[in-house]
């Protein structure tokens, strides 16, 4: 039997396997994530890194479609939970690789001590955990 959620949206002749249930499961917890980190990124002003990290999980993806085994179906379910995977791998890297110098002081992530102005900006001095 058809859970009646699919069975409403898609039909009741739709029957994902568990496989393809479970990995659309998994790949959304971690594209809600993503969502996420982009907006970490976006707020600090290095947008240019999200595009570096989807770019590079599409071509994990695109690799795990053409060369894993296994039915279209069970390739492209995989692949979008080893995208998203590659994508929040790629992100959380690109939210620790430090902040940004502009000409008033530094910006970007200062991780909970964070000092804010009313336009946003950080504190003048450089954060604690960049002197690692």
């Amino acid at each position: 039997m058809t859970p009646p959620l699919i069975a409403a949206l898609f039909g009741s002749g739709v029957r994902p396997t568990q496989l393809v249930a479970a990995t659309m499961a998994a790949g959304t917890v971690l594209a809600i994530g993503n969502l996420g980190l982009n907006q970490i990124l976006v707020a600090s002003a290095r947008t240019h890194r999200i595009t570096i990290a989807w770019w590079s999980a599409v071509l994990v993806a695109t690799t795990w479609v053409l060369a894993a085994p296994g039915s279209a179906l069970d390739r492209v379910s995989v692949a979008f939970v080893v995208g998203e995977l590659a994508a929040m791998l790629a992100l959380v890297l690109a939210t620790m690789l430090g902040s940004v110098r502009t000409a008033s002081g530094w910006r970007g992530i200062r991780l909970a001590t964070a000092g804010f102005t009313a336009a946003g900006e950080a504190d003048a001095q450089q954060p604690d955990w960049l002197e690692r």
